[in-house]
């Protein structure tokens, strides 16, 4: 019986080559994992320094909003000009630096006169803008580009009532549309809710103003090259959000801040105090029971003054003193716009103002006067005693609300831009709106 032995070897040479091939594909392996978690702490790593880049500049950008805040706070003025270091102040606010590559840059839109694409740094007041909830529709159609039935859908938004006017829009039509809401039937809260509002498109809300930086720039005079379309006029149209607030208001106050006299609460020792008036003069007026301050023109005391007393009352008085007077109860008052800041566009859109009148206000402003108070419009000539009589219960010198368009840039080039809006009227500033872009 043969036998047979069967051996299997395997060649040295052979098995050195299998073991350098699984070490070669472990280190491959191994390679593209270090390669795979480098690239992701990369990705990280930018995500994170992104995200710290984004915080900076949102910081930044806060920081540009405190320092209008401490602007506001400081000016101990009575009324708000152009001439002010809150209205325009490039050591202040254009590219201000914190640290070393950490600014920000706090904007406004040009002053009335300049040139539209100019640049002014500061903040911008909201008294130079059409109050929208307080102003009916002969102003509101005076706006530009604006219609009667605009108007009329405003003011069907902001009643509390569901009675249509004519080309306007109650509940209805907004129940109609097709991704449907309900019409506020309130005074307008924000700025932007005017866009739900019918008619009113982001195209008639912005106009040409893309950025809405209130200036005019390249991409907003070149046509149809680049958005927004525009005319290329070398105007810029900065729609209904540039000549329009909801927060303008003016608290029931004289300038010096002291309680304007009810003249329904009128009283003879109040006036004599206050004024100098007569005996004789403060009992005329008080039985005379005014319901206008212009009915105080003409109140006589008839000539028993001591030395130094006030015994008539002419119209150049009434005029100087028209801010110590007040018909209304409430604290707050609707928006009354500022001479001092408003546009030639929101000043037309006062029915009580003529165009002679608005051409003497601007010329009056051209030459670098702010106006203290209104009497100041009658005793220099600007507005004739009619005028001033119409003009005068729509008109102030002194703003409560200013809105701030602070950038933020970080060193790594992030950028936030902040818009929000600043109530001071009250005993400690307070921020109204707060939008971040």
């Amino acid at each position: 019986m043969n036998r047979y032995r069967c051996s299997t070897r395997v060649n040295p040479g052979r098995r050195r080559g299998a073991v350098l091939l699984i070490a070669l594909w472990v280190l491959v392996t191994l390679g593209l994992v270090v390669l795979g978690l480098n690239r992701e702490a990369q990705l990280l790593n930018t995500r994170a320094a992104s995200q710290v880049g984004q915080i900076q500049a949102r910081w930044l950008a806060r920081a540009g909003v405190e320092r209008g805040l401490e602007r506001l706070a400081a000016d101990l003025t009575t009324y708000d000009w152009s001439g002010e270091d809150w209205y325009d102040d490039p050591a202040v606010f254009d590219n201000a630096a914190l640290a070393d590559g950490f600014t920000f840059t706090v904007t406004a839109p040009p002053a009335p006169g300049d040139p539209d694409d100019a640049a002014r740094f500061g903040l911008d007041d909201e008294a130079s803008r059409l109050a929208v909830n307080a102003y009916g529709q002969a102003a509101l159609s005076r706006l530009p580009d604006m219609d009667e039935a605009t108007a009329a859908a405003i003011l069907d938004w902001r009643d509390n009532n569901e009675e249509q006017r004519p080309g306007g829009a109650e509940r209805g039509h907004y129940n109609d549309l097709d991704f449907p809401y309900d019409i506020a039937n309130r005074p307008l809260r924000t700025h932007r809710e005017m866009l739900l509002v019918k008619n009113v498109t982001p195209e008639l809300f912005f106009g040409e103003d893309a950025n809405r930086n209130g200036r005019l720039d390249f991409n907003e005079n070149d046509g149809d090259r680049l958005p927004p379309a525009d005319n290329a006029d070398g105007t810029l149209n900065r729609g209904l959000a540039g000549v329009t607030s909801v927060y303008a208001y003016r608290r029931n106050v004289t300038l010096s801040n002291a309680p304007a006299i009810k003249l329904d609460d009128i009283n003879a020792a109040e006036l004599q105090t206050r004024f100098g008036f007569s005996d004789a003069l403060a009992e005329a007026v008080v039985e005379a029971n005014p319901d206008d301050v212009f009915d105080l023109v003409g109140q006589s005391g008839a000539g028993e003054a001591q030395d130094g007393e006030l015994d008539q009352i002419d119209f150049d008085w009434v005029a100087n003193n028209f801010e110590e007077f007040t018909t209304e109860d409430d604290d707050i008052l609707g928006g009354r716009v500022n001479v001092n800041t408003a546009s030639r566009a929101v000043l037309e859109a006062l029915p009580q103002l003529t165009d002679a009148a608005v051409d003497n206000i601007m010329s009056m402003r051209d030459r670098g006067q702010g106006v203290a108070k209104l009497g100041t419009l009658f005793a220099e000539g600007v507005l004739t005693e009619e005028e001033f009589r119409r003009a005068a219960e729509r008109l102030t010198v002194r703003s409560n609300t200013f809105r701030v368009v602070s950038r933020g840039v970080s060193p790594s080039g992030t950028r936030v831009e902040v818009e929000a809006v600043i109530d001071r009227g009250g005993s400690r500033p307070v921020l109204l709106y707060w939008h971040e872009r």
